[in-house]
């Protein structure tokens, strides 16, 4: 991907909502809403340690249709 701010902003955007997700759990607490925060938070772990990992990477070194 060229653009890696897309990459960040997404990640941004993704985590600017647990906030929200946490005020609903603590003032109206389900079991789905439990469990849409503990995805919620596995997906901006995975997006945080993702983007931007060929950063320094050699575009000729990688592999075809990386």
């Amino acid at each position: 991907m060229q653009k890696r701010w897309a990459e960040w902003l997404t990640t941004i955007i993704t985590a600017s909502l647990i906030p929200l997700e946490v005020w609903e759990v603590i003032f109206r607490p389900t079991v789905g809403k439990a469990l849409v925060l503990v995805a919620n938070t596995a997906i901006v772990i995975y997006l945080a340690c993702t983007s931007g990992r060929r950063v320094n990477a050699d575009p000729r070194r990688l592999p075809p249709g990386l």
